[in-house]
């Protein structure tokens, strides 16, 4: 199946500049290094069976890759700081898990956790206003995610009716989790603001 050059250079993590995996040539196998997006494209070149993880893994991929991008655009010093390492090694670790309840886990583990960490390290004193913005753009970030994943794996023809119940399950289950921690959060800090409020007008 010949794939465009153009149509998946604007969906991938890694620099323009790399060579896509048409050019690498089809004598070469996929580099386990490289982005799920890459090695789905690489095995579909090279005729080779697909695998679950990787397709499942280009959801989280790109979603977590557009949130970090609406929230803190080039700040991977942040992300670092908050705890990337460890939950892309815990994400590794549970990869053969590829139920919509194990992919909504680990998108929302993500945003929740180090995304959301390198928020607040931005903005230590945490305000409602603070907060919705982070909430706002979390949004945003998830539907052009969802959006570049569901295109990705559409031009490689891979997303069958299976794949298609399971990241509508996906993602009404990342929706759900991530309100709840919205609403929770929010709702922590509206009272820890009252609470200060509060000791202030008794000063």
């Amino acid at each position: 199946m010949a794939l465009s050059h153009v149509q998946f250079n604007t969906m991938r993590s890694r620099p323009v500049q790399e060579k896509n995996p048409v050019e690498r040539g089809r004598d070469m196998p996929p580099d386990p290094e490289s982005s799920p997006v890459d090695r789905l494209i690489e095995t579909v070149q090279l005729g080779k069976q697909i695998e679950k993880t990787d397709v499942r893994a280009i959801l989280t991929e790109r979603l977590l890759t557009r949130v970090e991008t609406e929230t803190s655009p080039a700040a991977q010093k942040l992300f670092q700081a908050a705890g990337k390492a460890d939950f892309e090694a815990s994400a590794a670790a549970s990869a053969a898990d590829i139920s919509p309840e194990a992919t909504a886990g680990r998108i929302v583990d993500g945003i929740t956790g180090y995304i959301f960490g390198a928020w607040k390290l931005r903005n230590p004193e945490m305000s409602e206003t603070d907060f919705t913005k982070f909430r706002d753009l979390v949004m945003q970030g998830f539907e052009k995610g969802l959006q570049d994943a569901k295109d990705i794996l559409t031009g490689l023809q891979v997303l069958d009716p299976e794949l298609q119940e399971s990241i509508g399950r996906t993602e009404e289950l990342v929706r759900s989790q991530l309100q709840s921690f919205f609403d929770e959060t929010l709702s922590a800090i509206r009272e820890a603001a009252g609470s200060a409020d509060e000791i202030a007008g008794r000063r």
